[in-house]
């Protein structure tokens, strides 16, 4: 049987997502030790702390209206809302709370609680930047560089991202490397680039740690180090990001870094597959047909194989990849063993596309 499982070089640069905000993060705005208390009680879900919350922001307090903001947008009970988000992030926005702007622009550039507007969510970030919000910086970076809503001027992307990577902004930072790296409103500047990766991934960024990865394993802009690069593959990989997961995989099957270590590429493969990620559907339909590192199972293999077809776009290499594989390996099955996995893949689809919503943030890939 003939398979392609290979490694995925893959840049990944990010605007602020409203999920990276926690709801505490009105804290920074105070240094009242009860308030702190009180802001941490109500993010864990104290239903007296959140009623204190809410008595306060119907007073008026600024902070409190942005953090009761950020907890209907993560959820009270399990649920977001967002209108009741996007109606405290406003009054504390007019208020002047720099957090609050910024969410409120995250809400207008996403359509969430509102209609989308580029105009508006521009608006926020502005105030929120011109108030040295680092999250708002990196929002307006990426705007600018991508040229969301507005003319594209890199430069003027390139300007606000590095602002952002000066306060410290983990996600900033990857998104700097990621220019100096391409050349996108600066000139390309390897040495930079490796950097501001590492300022990154040494913050625990999953996605500067997978990049800093690429680099070792791909050697063109530093000396080529496989151990380092599964190092770093798996530190990403441990916090769940997909690539990373793919990669490490990919390691223990081609013994690149690690071990060669068939089982222990399944495992990562699967975790990645569980989470949606294509190519590790090919690679854990792929194993299990060939039967490498787990005993052989076509009809576990075929389920995973006409998953990775069902979620990958019609025409792509991973769709055609997933359709060769499942037409090798499908060929002893009973017709009623077909049957079973086209169902079977069929109900894990509709079952993961119900729990997994599209996460509210701009993510280039």
């Amino acid at each position: 049987m003939k398979t392609v499982l290979t490694y995925k070089k893959l840049l990944v640069v990010c605007m602020a997502s409203l999920l990276s905000l926690p709801p505490v993060t009105g804290l920074t705005q105070t240094n009242d030790a009860e308030k702190r208390v009180l802001f941490a009680k109500a993010a864990a879900g104290d239903k007296a702390a959140i009623d204190i919350l809410r008595h306060n922001a119907e007073r008026g307090g600024a902070d409190a209206q942005n953090v009761l903001g950020a907890l209907y947008f993560q959820g009270i009970g399990g649920k977001s809302d967002y209108v009741e988000a996007l109606k405290w992030s406003q009054k504390a926005a007019a208020q002047g709370d720099a957090l609050a702007q910024n969410n409120l622009g995250l809400m207008y550039a996403q359509g969430l609680g509102v209609t989308k507007n580029d105009a508006e969510a521009l608006k926020w970030f502005r105030k929120s930047a011109a108030q040295g919000n680092a999250q708002a910086k990196l929002s307006l970076g990426f705007i600018y560089a991508n040229g969301v809503g507005v003319a594209r001027n890199p430069g003027e992307g390139y300007n606000w991202t590095r602002q952002a990577a000066e306060q410290g902004l983990p996600i900033a930072q990857n998104n700097l490397a990621s220019m100096y790296l391409s050349g996108t409103g600066t000139e390309r500047n390897t040495t930079e680039a490796v950097t501001w990766f590492r300022k990154a991934a040494a913050q625990g960024l999953a996605l500067a740690q997978y990049n800093l990865a690429l680099q070792y394993a791909e050697g063109k802009i530093i000396q080529q180090d496989f151990i380092q690069a599964t190092n770093l593959y798996r530190a990403a990989a441990e916090q769940g990001l997909v690539t990373a997961q793919y990669n490490l995989g990919m390691a223990y099957v081609n013994g690149t870094g690690v071990p060669k270590v068939d089982a222990v590429a399944v495992s990562w493969f699967r975790k990645a597959a569980e989470q949606g990620y294509v190519p590790a559907q090919n690679a854990v339909g792929a194993m299990y047909g060939l039967g490498q590192g787990v005993p052989a199972d076509p009809v576990h293999a075929c389920k995973w194989l006409v998953i990775a077809q069902i979620m990958a776009t019609p025409g792509s290499a991973e769709y055609n990849n997933a359709t060769n594989n499942f037409n090798i390996i499908s060929k002893p099955l009973l017709p009623a063993q077909r049957k079973q996995v086209q169902q079977d893949a069929a109900q894990w689809v509709a079952q993961f596309k119900a729990q997994h919503s599209p996460a509210p943030a701009y993510l280039i890939q």
